[in-house]
């Protein structure tokens, strides 16, 4: 039982990092970027 409670950190450790370049690859940053600029934006009133 301890030995399976040890590896479920590095079971989700590499499932985010699969997901995490699925997402570079898709160009998913540049999205996410934009949204958080303009939030940042709609925050202090300009946008």
């Amino acid at each position: 039982m301890k030995q399976e409670s040890r590896k479920i950190p590095f079971v989700v450790l590499v499932i985010f990092i699969i997901l995490f370049i699925i997402g570079i690859n898709i160009n998913e940053v540049s999205a996410v970027w934009e949204k958080a600029v303009q939030i940042c934006f709609n925050c202090i009133g300009i946008g």
